[in-house]
């Protein structure tokens, strides 16, 4: 990814079944320490990644970066925090850098 880049999409496996949420997000800390929250779609169907692994349906999100969300380089930290009516749900920390 680089800088103020939009039309990138960014898919986090979280390794548990997100059917049923009451609210979905991701949480965003940029490098300077800074949170923000993105709103993602629930992957619906089974996704196959470029190895050739299998993320089932309901275990992923995806997020399309827009104007505004790439605004430092660096290693960014992602967790996609997932809310039903009774618990919620952080996934594993991602990074990903963000080059000039």
């Amino acid at each position: 990814m680089h800088l103020n880049q939009t039309g990138a999409t960014l898919y986090i496996y979280t390794q548990f079944t997100m059917t049923g949420f009451t609210t979905l997000q991701i949480l965003m800390t940029h490098p300077n320490g800074t949170t923000v929250s993105l709103n993602p779609t629930l992957g619906t169907v089974p996704l196959t990644i470029p190895d050739g692994t299998i993320w089932p349906a309901n275990q992923y999100v995806y997020y399309t970066f827009q104007s505004g969300d790439l605004i430092y380089t660096g290693t960014h930290q992602v967790q996609v925090i997932y809310n039903n009516a009774t618990q919620e749900i952080p996934s594993n920390p991602t990074f990903f850098v963000v080059y000039p």
